[in-house]
């Protein structure tokens, strides 16, 4: 029996070791991101910083998951290509207001709808340690209208509860 525990707490105590080593790699390396909030119609910027760190960016992807699109998919990423950073774009109302040298991977949203609603997560490829992300929940506001043939004034929303 002691020797099973002996092995037990020797191979916990590697794991540990382990996961130790690949944490001090990346010592003070923080993406930060946040939290939204946008009425229906207007443009928002969606976060993304990666700070204390000097290794080398390779790479910018951003994933939503929204009400318009609920399974989690890739729609824009930034690669660094010889001093060039192509986008490969599948909605042309994000656009990078970032700075790939300065690691910001900020996003600009324009004409944002209810169908935009949800989680973005930005991922951070560093050479070294690999990938660092964070995630920016998007909450939209109704619009408000006002009906003239009824005299009545409808607000349109939408609460968004993040899992």
């Amino acid at each position: 029996m002691e020797d099973i525990c002996f092995c037990f707490l020797w191979i916990v105590r590697c794991e540990l070791m382990f996961m130790l080593l690949l944490s001090g790699h990346s010592e003070g390396l923080q993406v930060i991101g946040g939290r939204v909030t946008v009425v229906q119609g207007a443009t928002v910027t969606l976060p993304c910083q990666l700070t204390d760190s000097k290794e080398t960016l390779k790479q910018i992807l951003w994933q939503r998951s929204t009400r318009g699109r609920p399974f989690r998919d890739n729609f824009f990423i930034i690669l660094e290509k010889n001093g060039k950073y192509p986008i490969e774009l599948t909605d042309d109302r994000f656009r990078f207001v970032g700075n790939f040298t300065e690691k910001n991977g900020s996003l600009q949203l324009s004409n944002a709808s209810l169908m935009d609603e949800g989680s973005y997560s930005c991922i951070f490829l560093l050479l070294e340690s690999g990938n660092h992300k964070t995630e920016v929940s998007l909450n939209l506001l109704g619009t408000q209208y006002f009906t003239w043939f009824l005299n009545i004034e409808i607000l349109y929303f939408s609460i968004f509860f993040p899992s």
